[in-house]
């Protein structure tokens, strides 16, 4: 869905850049896997991060229609998704 989302930003006229953040995440606090991990404390501060800073987390499919529509996007917009399913995201 984020490939899409880029894709769809390139498609549309007049528009400069999607004015949005995707987050992609895979695994959380499997260090067995280093390049897709992430450690649990590290997630909980970036996640703080977005609350503190006034970041506006919605839905990627918010954006993506955003994005079709040719709506602006809020300032601090940002999509979280997880890609893969692994059990650690349960």
């Amino acid at each position: 869905m984020a490939a899409l989302l880029l894709l769809l930003a390139s498609f549309c006229p007049g528009r400069a850049e999607a004015d949005a953040t995707v987050f992609i995440y895979h695994r959380f606090g499997e260090q067995t896997y280093p390049t897709t991990n992430v450690p649990v404390d590290n997630f909980k501060e970036q996640m703080r991060y977005l609350r503190d800073n006034g970041y506006r987390v919605v839905p990627l499919a918010d954006i993506v229609e955003a994005v079709r529509s040719k709506e602006p996007i809020a300032d601090k917009t940002v999509a979280i998704t997880i890609d893969d399913g692994y059990l650690s995201t349960a």
